[in-house]
């Protein structure tokens, strides 16, 4: 699962020995948030550009903390492990959330409104937030924001809402339960999924590699994406009789994010694209379908008009990203 940073979080402290505890207690809790399943962390995009460089307290530095002989190694590099491997939260891979899109959220701090983005894409996913404890607000299991929406008929919406939060171990400990009942719940679509798929997705086949990745998708949040995608994919299946497989009209009416791999990366690892079809047998796969978090390998077998499901899972190594 994922959980977002509050960037909002970010701001300078009293003493050096207060910068010191604050990391250490966020690195802390977000190594105990990954024994619960939250693996990956996202911060906004314009926030890590500065994060390192950002003041804690006169001129000591996040990049003079990571170097700082007074502070356990191990914690420098779980930062780094923690921050280094993290997905941002780009506008672009947020495109595909409507309600993303047609948002702001605002948060009221010290007698001061600031837009927040980690607070609102934490209430979109449905997940968690995580911050640094440089305000007594940032102690609560639970915090306010204010969201600005645009209805479907350009109606103006704005409401309080609740998002789910954390910056120690005790504040993390008292979500336990939801999270533990969030995976649950996910964790049982999952199995229904693929033991009713043919029901689900009658025009679809699904490699044998599929049932082991399907129930991994209970320890995430992007069930219900997959799911719509999946369905998506299997109207294109139901009235594909004839010729070629055409991605961009598929794109076009499927308004899926749909992509195949560029040569450089195939040339260094195709390998890792070589799955199973419902048969057995093992086909290259290049077609997948992007969503935040994870891709959808198909196969549409121009011979017999059959798409095939050979993975949903996280992002596969390309020659960018790897």
């Amino acid at each position: 699962m994922v959980y977002m940073f509050n960037e909002l979080s970010i701001s300078p402290l009293e003493s050096v020995s207060l910068a010191r505890n604050i990391l250490e207690i966020f690195v802390k809790s977000s190594i105990k948030a990954k024994e619960y399943g939250f693996t990956e962390i996202r911060l906004n995009e314009g926030s890590l550009k500065s994060l390192y460089q950002l003041n804690l307290f006169d001129d000591y530095r996040i990049d003079h903390w990571l170097h700082d002989k007074e502070v356990n190694p191990d914690l420098q590099d779980s930062f780094r492990d923690i921050i280094s491997t993290s997905p941002l939260i780009k506008i672009e891979e947020l495109s595909d959330n409507e309600l993303y899109e047609r948002s702001e959220f605002f948060k009221e701090l010290d007698d001061k409104s600031f837009r927040v983005f980690g607070l609102g894409a934490a209430f979109v996913y449905g997940t968690l937030s995580v911050s640094l404890q440089t305000h007594m607000e940032w102690l609560n299991s639970v915090v306010s924001i204010s969201h600005y929406s645009l209805d479907h008929d350009g109606t103006e919406i704005t409401r309080n809402i609740e998002v789910k939060h954390f910056s120690s171990n005790d504040v993390l400990v008292t979500h336990k339960k939801w999270i533990e009942k969030e995976q649950k719940e996910s964790l049982e679509k999952c199995i229904d999924l693929w033991i009713n798929r043919e029901k689900y997705f009658p025009n679809l086949l699904f490699g044998r590699e599929l049932k082991n990745q399907i129930e991994k998708i209970g320890l995430t949040k992007s069930f219900d994406q997959i799911f719509d995608c999946l369905k998506k994919l299997d109207e294109i299946a139901k009235t594909w009789n004839s010729g070629g497989f055409e991605l961009h009209k598929v794109k076009s009416q499927s308004m899926m994010n749909i992509s195949g791999e560029s040569a450089s990366t195939m040339q260094r690892f195709s390998v890792e694209r070589k799955f199973q079809l419902s048969n057995g047998e093992k086909k290259l796969f290049e077609l997948h379908i992007k969503i935040p978090d994870f891709r959808i390998y198909f196969w549409p077998d121009e011979k017999t008009h059959e798409i095939t499901i050979g993975y949903i899972g996280k992002h596969l190594r390309t020659s960018l990203f790897n």
